[in-house]
């Protein structure tokens, strides 16, 4: 060891410490001492031992391979490169009332990894800076007191045991950009320092994974109030999938930013969590699991939330945000700022349609008129169901050119709807109301049938559709007013029908078919204002695709069934599937 002039490094015995509350270990060690105005400079060289610095002391090291570090009252620990072990249930690296700077070391410890502590009855804890290290213990991989202030950089952090915790943070402000931190059970446990030093156990993690292999990634307990920033790419992952777990009178805010989480948020034991997401996504469940507890939900700048939100208190959703709900949810309030919700359905629909047409003279256009009605059954997961009666009646033409396979038909119908809907609410009452409106739609397609070998045939096509449906305002029994803007669709459609015609004899023919087609909805904007604050968008523009098969079959010229089952799926909407089963009859 090298010593600086007029400066002596001591030997001495001291009990190594263990914890924030400094309990001292069962064995005692001989370590070099480092001690006010004193620095000590070690490396690769140097023979292993421990060492403690103190009273504003310098410990450097290049390399060095040491067992305990001991870093207290106002000293100083420098580490570029090296290992420091703690034996015996001892923290490699323990800095009390002091500063650290480490990068690219290893540190591990029988107990913890490292202690980043203050002694009892202080007010401040320790400062310490860590990069492209790896942090491994235990019971935890960090272990810090109140008060302190942590920055990690690239650094792995473990808890390795089967309760380990990768960061035990007691009241600490602890910052951490790229890297790990992992527990056998918890990722991060945030509790209040056991005094009150400092504001409370905050987090920020910015593109860091965050994993509790058996347990919760983010665990608030114990009374602690908590702010919790999950920032550019950071990822949870839980092996219980509760991403935070707030519990035992304990307040969380959390805000997720240009972030992806998928699992879910538990809040219990009378405690509160404020869940922000600003180009934030998440899909799971955000869950009160009793009733003292609360939580508010805000979704802003193109954030999702897919799953439910179950006793949450309020829910904010702006600036094209969207809500995709998929069970049973309990909101107290909604506030809708140009945010969207979206409901899973399940939709039955039969009906009946008589048509009757006529040649044009000698051409191959036919002419006619349909009339038919409809009815609809609406099923919506939240508690909600509806009922649409249709009736409509209009005008059609077809064409067809036998020799070439082109055909052209167009349509417009004309509708009369009666709506009958109940409607759930949070309380879990149902309110009802019914109201009628007039609609107006249009299509026509264009395509061509191709007769191939084997009876094989493709049937490319192109299709245009508009409808506008009357807007209408109307009032549920309990007192609730809707304002329904006119309803719009502009939808284009181009695909392709491949199937085969099997001849059964005695003019039978089966047909199974393969169809695939993109559709793409240009109208973005059909709004209902529920009690003049509230608004919803109806919003199903943009591309989608669509896969289908089905089968029909002629019993004769007259006669004919088909059935077919298909898929949709586009930025907007989910059809999880179609089926539809029909029959024709002609005379």
């Amino acid at each position: 060891m090298q010593l600086f002039p007029l400066q002596r490094i001591k030997k001495s015995l001291v009990w190594l410490t263990l914890a924030p509350t400094l309990l001292s270990s069962p064995l005692v060690f001989a370590l070099t001492s480092i001690e006010s105005g004193q620095t000590l400079d070690i490396d690769q060289n140097t023979p292993l031992d421990n060492y403690r610095a103190r009273n504003g002391g310098v410990l450097n090291s290049n390399g060095a391979n040491t067992f305990e570090v001991l870093i207290n009252t106002d000293a100083k620990f420098n580490a570029v490169g090296g290992t420091y072990a703690g034996r015996l249930g001892n923290a490699g690296v323990s800095i009390t009332n002091a500063s650290g700077n480490l990068t690219d070391a290893t540190v591990t410890g029988t107990r913890m990894g490292m202690l980043i502590n203050r002694v009892s009855g202080t007010t401040t804890g320790s400062n310490v800076v860590i990069s492209g290290s790896r942090i491994t213990g235990i019971t935890a991989g960090i272990e810090t007191g109140g008060g302190s202030l942590i920055q990690l950089t690239d650094t792995q952090v473990t808890g390795s045991g089967p309760t380990g915790i990768g960061l035990n943070s007691f009241g600490a402000d602890v910052s951490a950009a790229g890297g790990s931190i992992t527990g056998g059970a918890t990722g991060v446990r945030l509790r209040a320092d056991a005094e009150g030093v400092g504001g409370g156990a905050n987090l920020s993690l910015s593109n860091v994974q965050v994993q509790g292999q058996t347990g919760s990634a983010i665990l608030a307990d114990a009374g602690v109030t908590t702010q919790i920033q999950v920032l550019n790419n950071t990822r949870l992952l839980a092996g219980n999938n509760i991403l935070l777990d707030v519990k035992d009178a304990s307040t969380a805010t959390m805000t997720v930013a240009n972030s992806t989480l998928q699992g879910n948020i538990n809040i219990d034991g009378n405690s509160t969590a404020n869940l922000t997401f600003d180009q934030g996504h998440m899909t799971g469940d955000v869950v009160l699991v009793d009733d003292p507890s609360t939580a508010t939900v805000t979704l802003q700048n193109n954030s999702t939330f897919t799953g439910r939100l179950d006793q949450v208190n309020g829910v904010t959703i702006n600036s094209g945000s969207t809500w995709t709900l998929t069970g049973n949810d309990t909101v107290g309030a909604l506030a809708m700022g140009g945010g969207n919700l979206k409901f899973a359905y399940q939709q039955t629909q039969q009906g009946l349609s008589l048509g009757a047409d006529v040649r044009l003279g000698d051409s191959q256009w036919l002419a006619g008129v349909m009339t038919g009605y409809s009815h609809s059954d609406l099923n919506i997961e939240q508690g909600t169901s509806g009922t649409i009666k249709s009736y409509y009646l209009g005008p059609y033409v077809t064409w067809l050119d036998d020799e070439s396979g082109y055909y052209f038909d167009a349509l417009l119908k004309f509708n009369r709807f009666h709506n009958d809907a109940k409607v759930g609410m949070s309380d879990g009452t149902r309110a009802k109301g019914d109201y009628t409106s007039n609609g107006v739609s249009a299509s026509a397609e264009f395509g061509r049938h191709i007769k191939l070998e084997q009876d094989y045939f493709i049937e490319p096509y192109g299709k245009l559709t508009t409808a506008v449906i009357q807007g209408k305002n109307y009032d549920l029994d309990n007192g609730m007013h809707a304002d329904g803007d006119r309803t719009r669709s502009a939808l284009a459609e181009a695909g392709m029908t491949v199937g085969r015609n099997f001849a059964l004899g005695n003019g039978r023919v089966v047909q199974p078919y393969v169809r695939a087609a993109v559709l793409h909805e240009f109208i973005n904007n059909n709004r209902v204002t529920v009690n003049e604050n509230n608004v919803f968008n109806n919003d199903l523009s943009g591309t989608r695709g669509q896969l289908g098969v089905g089968v029909a079959l002629a019993l004769s010229k007259e006669f004919q069934v088909h059935a077919d089952f298909d898929y949709a799926k586009g930025e907007h909407i989910e059809q999880p599937y179609g089926v539809n089963v029909g029959l024709h009859w002609a005379w």
